[in-house]
């Protein structure tokens, strides 16, 4: 017999089986890589000890009745639907919980109106291990890999790395907390994503958050305030409705070791100044584009006495609100091997955006690679650094003539 999994001593193979013995806080210790392939109703407390072995769950309709706690641990769970699937894979309500502790969960090309479905004052918890989706196909307009339809649900990312690609909608209305966590929810094709984490009140402890691309809103604040703190750093861009959204008058709190950083921001509420709600020094709305150009002078194209000067432009972008007003502004510039320097920067306008460039002279190794990082300072006194942008000298430049390179 090929055994799959075993409870208090008796083997099992197949899964369900299993499941079906156990009794209420039952231990399931998984034996080999195995599937679920039919729906079902958890009923009673369980935990799944895979102990490094894989679940593959090639079904939706888990359900969850009586409020049970179900947990697996230890391994990897793989999320397989049928593509069309108009359902959600797990669904539960009451107050049920599941739980995910070091298991790695992954699910690519899934189609489900949504992955985890929750009602109820039910949880959704991943301990360390890691949630990785990419490329929902959205049934009929709709899929996620996280939803509730109200806000007391719960979800709780603690010490683990999360990656959502290409997944429609990532987390819908339910109530989450990010802890010593990594999570990316990025777009790397056409209608890749919706949005972000929408509805949700939103805690953020010793995390990095990283939202890039949708179609619709990174951060829609409506349900509950978003709190970001203890060294968690955010960064939103490239959303076409709004990197934030607010639906409600609910406020974004920074504190003073966190950052917060975005592009567009957005209110639907009357009466409502967006600025009032996002609160705390480190909140840095704007962007930088950053572009280098470059060029040398010498007796002939092909002269060995290649000396030249590379130009970064950098023009910033901020939010249009007082806290948004630029004071200084500036670039650092790294060569290889070379402590960093402060280039002489040139032309701003120190309103809510600055256009600058910095020069670099007197280069004549083309295989080096010179980085810079534009920063501006706004007057809450903090300084806003641009991402670094690093240019291989011999991808800019070009033949000048014999004359002098100028602006």
């Amino acid at each position: 017999e090929n055994y799959v999994a075993e409870v208090n001593g008796v083997q099992y193979t197949t899964l369900a089986a299993a499941i079906t013995a156990a009794d209420a806080d039952a231990i399931i210790h998984v034996l080999a890589d195995c599937d679920i392939t039919e729906t079902f109703n958890f009923t009673k407390n369980v935990t799944f000890d895979l102990d490094g072995k894989t679940i593959t769950i090639a079904t939706s309709g888990i359900r969850f009745n009586n409020s049970p706690s179900v947990k697996f641990q230890n391994g990897d769970v793989i999320i397989d639907t049928p593509d069309g699937n108009e359902s959600s894979v797990m669904t539960y309500g009451g107050n049920s919980s599941l739980t995910f502790e070091n298991v790695n969960v992954s699910m690519e090309d899934f189609s489900a109106y949504a992955v985890f479905y929750i009602h109820g004052t039910s949880s959704l918890n991943f301990i360390g291990g890691s949630l990785t989706a990419t490329n929902c196909i959205p049934y009929d307009g709709k899929g996620s890999v996280i939803q509730s339809d109200d806000p007391e649900p719960t979800l709780l990312f603690d010490g683990t790395t999360v990656k959502m690609t290409d997944v429609y909608k990532g987390i819908i209305t339910t109530a989450t907390t990010i802890k010593d966590s990594t999570v990316e929810i990025l777009q790397t094709k056409d209608n890749g994503i919706d949005n972000g984490i929408n509805r949700s009140a939103l805690t953020i402890e010793n995390s990095t958050v990283t939202m890039n691309g949708g179609t619709g809103r990174g951060i829609t604040v409506q349900h509950g305030d978003v709190n970001i703190s203890e060294n968690s750093k955010v960064t939103i861009s490239g959303f076409g409705e709004a990197d934030i959204l607010f639906k409600s008058n609910l406020p974004i709190t920074v504190d003073s070791t966190s950052k917060l950083s975005a592009v567009t921001v957005k209110t639907e509420v009357e009466n409502n100044n967006a600025e009032e709600n996002l609160i705390g020094d480190n909140v840095s709305i704007g962007n930088f584009e950053t572009t280098a150009d470059g060029g040398y002078n010498a007796s002939s194209k092909n002269a060995n006495d290649k000396i030249g000067t590379l130009v970064f432009n950098t023009v910033y972008n901020a939010f249009n609100t007082s806290k948004d007003k630029i004071t200084s502004y500036g670039m650092y510039i790294y060569k290889t091997n070379t402590a960093g320097e402060n280039a002489t920067v040139q032309k701003a306008d120190k309103l809510t955006s600055a256009e600058f460039y910095a020069t670099v002279t007197n280069i004549s190794d083309l295989d080096q690679i010179i980085v810079a990082i534009p920063y501006v300072t706004t007057d809450n006194g903090q300084p806003v650094l641009g991402d670094a942008f690093a240019a291989k000298v011999s991808t800019y430049m070009k033949w000048l003539g014999k004359s002098d390179i100028s602006e």
